[in-house]
């Protein structure tokens, strides 16, 4: 059984980050152009240091510290993936397709929803700390 809820934010968003990734590999080529690829490897890298954040359970501080730095990372990313969305003139041609619509929409609303998964990690880790000092406190 899982004790930690933190470990359960961390796994979904590396799911959800990975999703994203496969989702940016399903766009055509003509949306994104060069930067498909970049964006692929940068949310499944962000997706792979959530996942190596689940492993520093025993060091609560480090692993607030990473999961604060990945979800700046994810805010970021998220925000230079509509830019170049919105620059290359791929918006329109997601908007008129039909077909790509899903994939569309999963392009926004997963990076976002990681982010927040992120923050209630975080919060998490951070209640785990107090909890820690207090038990302290008291012996």
């Amino acid at each position: 059984m899982i004790q930690r809820i933190q470990s359960v934010y961390l796994l979904a968003a590396f799911i959800i980050l990975e999703a994203t990734a496969w989702m940016l590999y399903a766009v055509p080529d003509v949306v994104l152009d060069a930067y498909r690829m970049l964006f692929i490897v940068a949310f499944g890298v962000s997706g792979l240091a959530s996942l190596y954040a689940i492993f520093l359970f025993k060091r609560r501080a480090a692993q607030r510290n990473v999961v604060k730095v990945i979800g700046v990372i994810n805010v970021f990313l998220t925000l230079v993936l509509v830019g170049a969305l919105y620059l290359t003139g791929g918006l329109g041609r997601l908007f008129s397709s039909g077909s790509v619509n899903a994939v569309f929409n999963g392009l926004f609303v997963l990076p976002i929803l990681a982010i927040s998964l992120f923050y209630r990690a975080s919060k998490a880790i951070k209640r785990d700390i107090d909890l820690i000092r207090s038990m302290d406190r008291i012996r």
